[in-house]
């Protein structure tokens, strides 16, 4: 199938029937055949991204629960932008929905820059931190994080006494430290 000429607008209800009737007469046809069968001017790629990220049966298109939400935000953490990673840990959900999702809702609480409301539940914490539950509060308060000892921690990854040994094999030598610094 050629090309449009211009570029498309949005998908109508119309085209979207269209899609919708035509993938299921012909399920194991390529995006390409099927854009042509259906009569609609849109390429098998564009076809294939409607169907993927919107029409198909297995599309969640409900609210994100807070679960999925502490969930993105842990899985981000894990695995850095990777919205396919991601997104296969949430059923039903896209990675488009999932880095949609991010980028316009949890970004900012994830960084304690939450507009107003209460800081995200799962706000950056460092994971290793070991908590006795049967230690008394006087003791066990210093041993839990806040998000400022998060923050350090980030600042500064050899604080914790399993990685500091670490710290002189790994530490950058003067040359490799000017070149960073100019």
């Amino acid at each position: 199938m050629e090309k449009p000429d211009e570029a498309r607008s949005r998908w109508t209800k119309e085209e979207d029937q269209m899609l919708i009737e035509c993938k299921s007469r012909n399920p194991d046809q390529s995006w390409e055949k099927i854009a042509k069968l259906a009569g609609l001017n849109r390429t098998g790629k564009s076809c294939k991204e409607r169907w993927k990220n919107h029409l198909g049966p297995n599309v969640k298109r409900e609210k994100f629960s807070q679960e999925e939400d502490d969930s993105i935000i842990c899985f981000q953490s894990l695995y850095g932008n990777s919205w396919a990673s991601i997104a296969a840990h949430l059923p039903g959900r896209t990675d488009n929905d999932v880095k949609n999702r991010w980028y316009n809702h949890l970004n900012e609480k994830k960084l304690g820059r939450s507009t107003g409301d209460q800081p995200h539940t799962t706000q950056l914490f460092h994971l290793n931190h070991k908590i006795d539950p049967n230690a008394s509060s006087s003791s066990s308060s210093s041993s839990i994080p806040t998000l400022v000892s998060a923050s350090q921690e980030i600042a500064s990854p050899w604080s914790t006494p399993e990685l500091a040994s670490l710290e002189s094999e790994f530490m950058p030598t003067e040359e490799v430290t000017r070149f960073w610094s100019a």
